[in-house]
C-alpha cells in the first residue's frame, strides 16, 4: 500500500500542580508523623496508569497509591525509616504508614512504590535505578506497565515539627512523548464540522529505533514515558480508510518533569457522508452507506447496523457517565440468542435494582417509569448487578442480560461504543417501528434493517419475538412481536435476544 510520510511540529508543554493529603498525628510514642503530599508537572493531562491521574491542572491520587519515605541524618538512611510503604486512603483523605520523627533528620520519597528500592539513599539513586529499568522497557501498554515507569520524587524535607507533618512536594523524575493520531471525520458537506470522528488504527510506533507499545489514554491519543535528558526520535505507522501512512520525529529533546505533545494531521480522512438509518457499521466504527455493495472485506469488518440516529445519552444518565462520546446513534448486532428472559421469578427484579443500587428504574410503574425512553444500557448494567449480587436464588438469574454480557466479552468493540447490551423497549421500538411511542409509532424500520443485514454473509435477519430489559412485574418483562406490538410476557418464555449499542 501507498505511504505518505508527514514531518511533525514538536510542542513543548509545562508543568504546575498542587493538592493536599493530610493524615491526622497519632499519639504514640517517638511522634508519629502525617503526611501531607503535594504534586506538580505533566500539566493539562491524564497521568494514565498511574492510578494517579489528573483532575484539570492538578495530579490526584486515588485509593491504593503508595510511596515509599525515607529518613536521612547526617548523610545516612535511618535504618528504622528506609523506604516505609505509606498508602492512600481515598475515603478519608489520608495516607496509611508509620513514619516516625527524628531529631535533626529530613525526608524523601518516590512514587510508585517498589520494594528493590530499599537499598537506595537518595532520590538520585532511585531516579538512576529506574532509568535503568527504563532503557530495557519496551512495553507500557497497561495501567500497570506505565505505572511502573512514571516516576515521581520528592527531595529532601525537613518535618513541620510543631504540628508533626511531613509536607512532601513530588515532581515526575521521567519524561513523556504524547502522540495524538488524526481521526476520520464525517461530515454532511464539505465546510460543516464532523458530526462523528472515530480514530485512525495505529500499525506501528518506534521511540529511539525501538518498536514500543504506548498506553492509550483515548482512542488515538498515545503516551509513552521515557528518560529525560536524552534526545529522542519517534517515528510509527497508521491506516486510515485503506491506505497506510507513516510519521517521524526526530531530535526530541526531553526534560525531567516534562512532555513533548506529536500531533499528526492529515488532509485525507474527511469523508462527506449522512448517517442514515440501515448504514453499515464496521469494528472500527467506520460508516459505510446502506446503499453500497459491500465487498467481502467489509462484510467480515461489518459488526452491525445503524438503526437510530440521534442522542441517546439524554434519558440514559448512566451512558452518559460510561461513554460521554456516545451520542450520534444506535446500532444492533449482526445475529441474535435464543433465551428466557429468566425462569419464574418471584421478585420485582426492579425493586432490589431501587434499594439496592442508583441505577435508574427499569420497570414500567411509578414516577420514575422509563417505559418510553432509552434506557438499556442502564438497564443491562443494573440486572447485571442483580444477577450478581441480589440473587435468593439461582433460579432468579435474569439469563437474557448474561447472555448478552458474554456476547460482549467474545465480541468486544475498541472504537469508543459503549459495546453490546439488551435492549429496553423503547429501544426495541425503534428498531422494529421508529421514533415516536412505543405504542404509536408506524414506520417499518426492521425492514429497512434487514435490507442491510441481507447484503452481509452470514447476518441474522430481524424475524420473531425479542425480549427487552424493561420489567412490567414480578415474573413479566416487555418483549416486541415481528409486527412491532409491544407487550408483556411471562419470563420463563423463550424468545430472541438481539444485542445493541451506541455510538
Amino acid at each position: 500500500m501507498k505511504k505518505i510520510l508527514f514531518i511533525l511540529p514538536v510542542l513543548a508543554m509545562v508543568a504546575g500542580c498542587a493538592e493536599k493529603l493530610e493524615t491526622p498525628a497519632l499519639e504514640q510514642q517517638g511522634r508519629l508523623l502525617g503526611i501531607s503530599v503535594t504534586c506538580s508537572d505533566f500539566p493539562d493531562m491524564e497521568a494514565p496508569g498511574t492510578k494517579a491521574v489528573e483532575d484539570g491542572a492538578s495530579t490526584k491520587f486515588t485509593d491504593g497509591d503508595a510511596i515509599g519515605i525515607f529518613a536521612v541524618k547526617d548523610g545516612a538512611v535511618m535504618e528504622d525509616c528506609r523506604n516505609v510503604k505509606c498508602v492512600y486512603d481515598e475515603a478519608s483523605s489520608s495516607w496509611n504508614g508509620k513514619v516516625y520523627e527524628y531529631a535533626g533528620a529530613e525526608y524523601f520519597a518516590y512514587y510508585p512504590y517498589s520494594e528493590d528500592m530499599s537499598d537506595k539513599g537518595s532520590t538520585g539513586e532511585i531516579v538512576s535505578a529506574f532509568t535503568e529499568t527504563l532503557s530495557s522497557v519496551t512495553d507500557q501498554s497497561t495501567h500497570a506497565l506505565y505505572t511502573a515507569c512514571d516516576l515521581m520524587t520528592a527531595g529532601n524535607t525537613a518535618p513541620d515539627t510543631e504540628n508533626s507533618i511531613l509536607d512532601l512536594s513530588f515532581s515526575h523524575a521521567m519524561s513523556m512523548v504524547e502522540i495524538v493520531l488524526p481521526q476520520i471525520e464525517y461530515r454532511t458537506s464539505a465546510d460543516t464540522e464532523p458530526y462523528y470522528s472515530i480514530p485512525v488504527i495505529p500499525v506501528s510506533m518506534t521511540v529511539g529505533g525501538a518498536a514500543v507499545s504506548p498506553y492509550m489514554v483515548e482512542p488515538g491519543v498515545y503516551r509513552y514515558i521515557v528518560a529525560p535528558g536524552s534526545s529522542v526520535s519517534l517515528s510509527g505507522e497508521y491506516e486510515s480508510l485503506g491506505k497506510s501512512y507513516g510519521y517521524e520525529s526526530t531530535g526530541l529533546t526531553v526534560s525531567a518533569g516534562k512532555y513533548k505533545r506529536l500531533k499528526v494531521t492529515s488532509t485525507t480522512s474527511s469523508i462527506i457522508h449522512t448517517m442514515s438509518v440501515g448504514d453499515f457499521f464496521m469494528n472500527t466504527g467506520e460508516l459505510v452507506s446502506k446503499d453500497a455493495d459491500l465487498t467481502a472485506e467489509q462484510q467480515e469488518n461489518c459488526i452491525g447496523v445503524i438503526f437510530w440516529t440521534g442522542n441517546p445519552s439524554v434519558t440514559d444518565v448512566t451512558l452518559r457517565n460510561d461513554w460521554p462520546g456516545c451520542t450520534h446513534g444506535l446500532v444492533v448486532a449482526m445475529d441474535e440468542i435464543q433465551s428466557n428472559w429468566s425462569a419464574e421469578v418471584n421478585v420485582v427484579v426492579n425493586d432490589w435494582i431501587k434499594s439496592n443500587t442508583s441505577y435508574l428504574s427499569i420497570g414500567t410503574t411509578g414516577d420514575d417509569a422509563n417505559t418510553n425512553n432509552i434506557v438499556g444500557y442502564n438497564n443491562t448494567l443494573a440486572i447485571d448487578a442483580y444477577n450478581r449480587l441480589g440473587l435468593a436464588e439461582s433460579a432468579d438469574i435474569v439469563n437474557a442480560v448474561a447472555n448478552v454480557l458474554e456476547y460482549r466479552a467474545a465480541n468486544p468493540v475498541d472504537c469508543g461504543a459503549s459495546g453490546w447490551y439488551l435492549p429496553s423497549v423503547k429501544e426495541l421500538a425503534l428498531l422494529f417501528m421508529g421514533d415516536g411511542s412505543i405504542w404509536a409509532a408506524q414506520d417499518d424500520v426492521a425492514q429497512e434493517i434487514n435490507k442491510s443485514l441481507e447484503k452481509v454473509s452470514g447476518a441474522t435477519l430481524l424475524t420473531g419475538d425479542y425480549w427487552s430489559n424493561t420489567e412490567t412485574a414480578a415474573g413479566s418483562v416487555h418483549r416486541i412481536e415481528a409486527s412491532g406490538k409491544i407487550t408483556s410476557t411471562r419470563t420463563f418464555n423463550t424468545y430472541k435476544v438481539r444485542p445493541v449499542m451506541a455510538f
